[in-house]
């Protein structure tokens, strides 16, 4: 069995939103999965009224999200990671 995509969003239904994963497999990209994909996320009932959705997306991926609206937003924003050594 194959996971041709994956969608991940977590939110307290009011104030945020957080879009982490839209990743569709290469082999299935070019044929609107992730438009849809993505449209299922913006439009659903429960997350289309939140205040802010945001998302971390890599360059290339930027003029996609512009599609619904998403803004680059630089000012006040710093991506931040931890890394824990394996167990």
């Amino acid at each position: 069995m194959e996971i041709s995509f994956v969608e991940r969003v977590i939110t307290d239904f009011v104030y945020k939103a957080m879009i982490y994963d839209v990743i569709i497999l290469s082999q299935y990209q070019g044929r609107g999965l992730g438009r849809l994909l993505f449209e299922g996320i913006v439009n659903h009932p429960q997350i289309k009224e939140i205040e802010r959705i945001e998302l971390y997306c890599s360059g290339d991926k930027v003029e996609f999200y512009n599609k619904w609206d998403f803004n680059k937003v630089t000012e006040m924003t710093n991506f931040m990671r931890r890394i824990n050594k394996p167990m």
